[in-house]
């Protein structure tokens, strides 16, 4: 079983497009539209979402999907989403049946860039938060204590996304975070789904001339490729790599190096706290 926590943008909807185009079996697509004070882009998900899991149906794709609802009026903050996100997810996980049970969160490697989150991302809040979780359930034995990120696992970025999903289904998606019903063009949202915008925004490693052995070695082997769709690297018959590094930022999006407590290593699922934006 394969659990989505799904909200009707770019992001998401992509992931749940692309394993449903694959045929995964066992997808659980689940919405929670989160209502309060701080923001009204839950009025814009709530139609989003309906209009999308209706073209899903139309296109005879095979998933289930549920929804529910959080509402928090009256306070100033609310937080972040993602901690809700979680408790709902653990409540989805003990009604779910199954060798292994995933929970699936369409973040992208942008999302990982924003200051806020990659202070949350090195202290693995969010993981953090779910592990706990996962261990006051019956059923945990069941569960996959690690989220799956598969976008950042791809290196799926919003430019890849707007080249490989059908049009039709983007204009369904939401796009602002904003009340407005044009789009601002300011928030992190709108900046990210602008092509433009993204083609402006590259990514550079701030200690290249002195990167660990791991990042000069990446990627190691033909089947680290597979996911990769810039990358100059090529492997011959023997398995030995061949070419040079053409900085397309691809590896760098998806291997946190961890230079302060383990060395030359990398955890996988995480960016790189080198990277800088110019």
């Amino acid at each position: 079983m394969k659990i989505l926590m799904f909200s009707g943008g770019l992001d998401s909807t992509y992931l749940a497009w692309k394993l449903l185009k694959d045929k995964t079996e066992g997808v659980h697509i689940h919405y929670v539209s989160i209502r309060n004070d701080c923001e009204d882009i839950w009025k814009k998900e709530d139609v989003a979402t309906e209009k999308i899991i209706s073209y899903f149906r139309v296109h005879n794709f095979q998933f289930k999907y549920s929804k529910s609802k959080f509402e928090f009026f009256g306070h100033p903050q609310s937080g972040f989403d993602s901690d809700l996100l979680m408790v709902v997810a653990q409540k989805l996980a003990l009604n779910s049946y199954g060798d292994k049970i995933d929970i699936l969160l369409g973040w992208n490697p942008y999302d990982m860039t924003r200051e806020v989150i990659i202070d949350r991302s090195n202290r693995h809040v969010t993981q953090n938060i779910w592990k706990a979780l996962v261990e006051s359930l019956e059923n945990r034995q069941y569960i996959n204590k690690e989220l799956q990120f598969p976008l950042i696992e791809w290196g799926t970025t919003k430019d890849i996304i707007l080249k490989e999903m059908p049009q039709e289904l983007i204009d369904l998606t939401w796009s602002c975070r904003k009340a407005n019903d044009v789009p601002c063009g300011k928030c992190h949202s709108c900046i990210e789904r602008n092509p433009i915008s993204n083609k402006k925004m590259v990514m550079k490693c701030s200690i290249y001339e002195k990167r660990p052995e791991i990042c000069r070695s990446f990627p190691l082997r033909k089947e680290h490729l597979d996911t990769k769709k810039y990358c100059s690297y090529t492997f011959n018959e023997n398995g030995e790599r061949i070419g040079e590094c053409n900085l397309c930022g691809e590896c760098c999006m998806v291997l946190h190096v961890d230079l302060h407590n383990q060395g030359d290593s990398f955890i996988p699922g995480y960016p790189c706290p080198y990277l800088i934006q110019s």
